[in-house]
């Protein structure tokens, strides 16, 4: 498949496919010939681009005269396989062929046009900083937040608001533990629980309180799920991101396609600005 359509283009070349004639089978390229398959030719130029996008750059040198003519008996074998094809497709399979062997011509010829004719401004050190600043959990920043939960269940008939007065008791300078053994409401004890706000499970909604809370603030009470509960960060670990001298070149490397990206763009944008283009109504 990989030459299917680099040999039907052969095959095709009567078909117009492009502005410009076809260079294929050229005076040139008939000195060239080295095979003759039914009425078409293998050049030295055609073995040369094959044995290149197969196997790299100097492939010749590397395998020898026998591995050039095993090379080519594979484009043999292809060719007739192709031309066996062709000659049983409808015209309308054929068409369909055309279309596919557009849009890989069209394929090939943006990307030699962007290797050509388009270059990227370079990531420069503050670029590459400022995405640094602003992207430190990338590079291992990471802020560890202990917390303290206390909880009262609170069933049908008991009172909401004698639950609250007693979590009040748990202030900001309160030991949350001590107290929670010491208080009791309606029979029960306070529930207490520790944990980080990073652990596996934690509900979203505590998150996001723990998240709003500096070190040793206790939140206001809430209500959930039929519990009135109150929360308090303890402490506060920050691991720092990696410093930028070892993520430098690490990140100049991620930004570079961007910066292509953004070149293909701005150059897109010119082309369509001085091309005409005509839209018709899509069915």
């Amino acid at each position: 498949m990989r030459y299917l359509i680099f040999i039907a283009l052969g095959l095709l070349s009567g078909c117009d496919l492009s502005d410009k004639p076809s260079q294929i089978n050229s005076s040139t390229e008939l000195k060239e010939q080295l095979v003759k398959v039914n009425n078409e030719i293998i050049t030295t130029s055609e073995l040369d681009v094959v044995m290149d996008q197969t196997f790299g750059s100097y492939a010749s040198l590397q395998l020898g005269e026998l591995g050039q003519k095993k090379v080519l008996e594979s484009i043999i074998i292809k060719k007739l396989m192709a031309q066996s094809q062709l000659a049983s497709m409808s015209t309308d399979e054929i068409y369909e062929l055309e279309l596919a062997m557009r849009i890989h011509r069209d394929e090939l010829l943006s990307k030699r046009y962007i290797q050509k004719n388009i270059s990227p401004e370079p990531v420069s050190d503050e670029m590459a900083l400022s995405y640094y600043e602003k992207n430190l959990a990338d590079f291992g920043q990471k802020t560890t937040r202990k917390y303290h939960l206390v909880r009262l269940n609170i069933s049908k008939g008991q009172s909401p608001d004698a639950a609250q007065t007693v979590l009040e008791q748990f202030s900001d300078t309160a030991d949350w533990q001590s107290l929670s053994i010491n208080t009791v409401f309606d029979g029960q004890t306070v529930q207490f629980f520790t944990g980080h706000q990073a652990e596996k499970g934690l509900d979203p909604f505590y998150q996001n309180i723990i998240a709003k809370l500096a070190v040793n603030e206790a939140s206001d009470s809430f209500s959930l799920k039929g519990s009135l509960i109150k929360l308090k960060v303890v402490s506060e670990q920050v691991n720092n991101a990696l410093p930028f001298s070892q993520v430098r070149t690490q990140i100049k490397k991620s930004l570079a396609p961007l910066q292509l990206k953004k070149a293909i763009q701005e150059d897109a944008a010119l082309l369509k600005k001085q091309a005409k283009i005509t839209h018709y109504a899509m069915d």
